[in-house]
């Protein structure tokens, strides 16, 4: 897997809040834009550390942008398996996320 590149609007955020003057009106907003996109990218490269695991197991196309009914939309990675296809969105929360494993029924006699 090769790796991922910044995306645009972040390079872009990157050369222009540095030449922006301090008692800009809209800086505040600049800085968390970047802040966010910052923060997006390095959980998408997160994320890519862990599919290279999968990557000589499994065919992974990252950033892929797709068009439909002229819409056009983007998915972070996609992993085909022999079996399956699963869309890996990636979100970079602050916190813990915690993932039930274990599936069960549970059902209610009256």
């Amino acid at each position: 897997m090769s790796k991922r590149p910044k995306p645009l609007i972040l390079q872009k955020y990157e050369a222009l809040t540095p030449r922006i003057p301090k008692n800009f009106p809209r800086l505040a907003e600049i800085q968390y834009e970047l802040a966010k996109s910052h923060k997006g990218y390095i959980g998408e490269m997160k994320v890519d550390y862990y599919l290279s695991v999968l990557a000589q197991r499994y065919t992974i196309l990252p950033d892929v942008c797709l068009k439909v009914n002229g819409q056009t939309f983007q998915i972070d990675n996609l992993l085909i398996t022999d079996h399956a296809i699963y869309l890996i969105e990636v979100k970079n929360y602050n916190g813990k996320i915690i993932f039930n494993t274990i599936l069960s029924i549970h059902s209610r006699r009256r």
